[in-house]
């Protein structure tokens, strides 16, 4: 099993960014691992089936905060994945 875990801070005031929606993409494929959303204190923790796990390619974790009047998506490009230790 793959647990992809992240934790996200206001860049103004330093306190916790809950509730933004995240995706986790297959960069090659594109193809949607999975949609969550950040919980009250700005983390995030989504277990992932190993089967569904490249381990030799990347993935990105999208995050779309609320930014009013602007539609802002933050890519970070996730250079492996591993169900080992």
């Amino acid at each position: 099993m793959a647990v992809v875990s992240s934790h996200t801070l206001n860049g103004v005031d330093g306190t916790h960014a809950g509730h933004i929606p995240v995706r986790l993409i297959h960069v090659g494929s594109q193809k949607v691992i999975f949609d969550a959303e950040m919980d009250d204190g700005g983390r995030l923790t989504q277990t992932i089936d190993p089967e569904r796990i490249d381990q030799n390619t990347s993935y990105e974790l999208v995050l779309k905060p609320p930014v009013t009047g602007k539609n802002t998506l933050y890519h970070v490009r996730v250079h492996k994945l591993s169900t080992k230790w």
